[in-house]
């Protein structure tokens, strides 16, 4: 294992690897640099995310359906204070960042801790670990993960996991587990009214990566849910027909411990089956990753132990 270094600059903390640079916001408390190298690979930081787009049955139900309960919780407008941010030296190839953040809405009554560790190694490994407790008055969660913008030069894609078309977790037992391999701007799938859309389960590793095979890894400890899509949630949420929709020169990648399912024994009722829902509460979950180089095979990578 390579040995790292440490450049602190203002609120930004840097650790230089054997394969690039994670650098870390201390006030915001979250990654805002990834490189593979010396090429940036985040075009937006990584953050917590426990919201996803109305579905059609969302938008059926109105003022009673989830989207409209996570709206009314104030999930959609939650305020971030970090309280805790501290370095911990494992000799000098491994670096324990931990970090205690509150996220609230002040004028409803959601609230989010997050209790993450990154575990950043002289290898250019990353591992995140996070335990997450949400409190809201409402049946149940989105999603529990992260979420990052990749430029879009990184869209060509690779998973290990469910596919090869879209699935969720109480949608999944038709999509196969396999080695598939995609273009980012192929996996929106093209509804009429946009909506949430292109999740894939069970993912073993996904890469992104350019024409360059240069990218990032991002493997499950042991499982995640994963989209990779060219918008955001909010551009699904604001758009109502697909022709009002555009594609962006960037990557949204969700990458969700957990993520619940979307129902549809109805078009009108919440009628995603308890086991698929995600209840107040307290979750864990843990990613691995790795920025991609020129020689790198992601099936090695994706597979390999520290």
């Amino acid at each position: 294992m390579p040995a790292l270094s440490i450049l602190e600059e203002g609120q930004r903390v840097s650790l230089k690897t054997e394969r690039g640079v994670v650098s870390f916001d201390r006030v915001q408390g979250v990654v805002v640099s990834l490189t593979a190298g010396s090429i940036e690979l985040l075009s937006r930081p990584m953050t917590g995310c426990f919201v996803r787009a109305p579905t059609d049955i969302d938008h059926a139900i109105g003022d009673g359906g989830l989207a409209a309960h996570w709206k009314n919780a104030g999930l959609g407008r939650l305020r971030n204070t970090v309280e805790q941010f501290s370095l911990q030296h494992v000799g000098d190839k491994q670096v324990h960042v931990r970090v205690v953040s509150t996220l609230y809405a002040e004028d409803a009554a959601a609230s989010i801790r997050r209790e993450t560790t990154y575990i950043v190694f002289g290898s250019g490994d990353l591992i995140i670990d996070e335990r997450v407790s949400l409190d809201a008055p409402i049946v149940s969660f989105a999603r529990v993960g992260l979420r990052a913008g990749l430029f879009g030069s990184f869209g060509r894609l690779r998973w290990y996991g469910r596919g090869p078309f879209e699935n969720y977790p109480d949608r999944k037992a038709a999509a196969l587990v396999g080695d598939y391999s995609a273009n980012v701007s192929d996996l929106l799938t093209p509804y009429v009214y946009p909506q949430e859309n292109g999740l894939r389960c069970d993912v073993r590793w996904v890469a992104l990566t350019s024409e360059d095979d240069i990218g990032l890894l991002v493997r499950g400890m042991p499982v995640f849910c994963m989209s990779a899509l060219p918008v955001w949630l909010e551009d699904l949420e604001a758009a109502t027909n697909l022709a009002d929709l555009s594609v962006r020169d960037e990557i949204s990648l969700h990458c969700d411990g957990f993520h619940m399912g979307v129902g549809g024994d109805t078009g009108w009722t919440i009628n995603v089956h308890p086991e698929y829902r995600l209840p107040p509460g307290h979750y864990r979950y843990a990613l691995r990753l790795r920025p991609l180089l020129a020689d790198d095979d992601p099936t090695v990578v994706g597979s390999e132990r520290l």
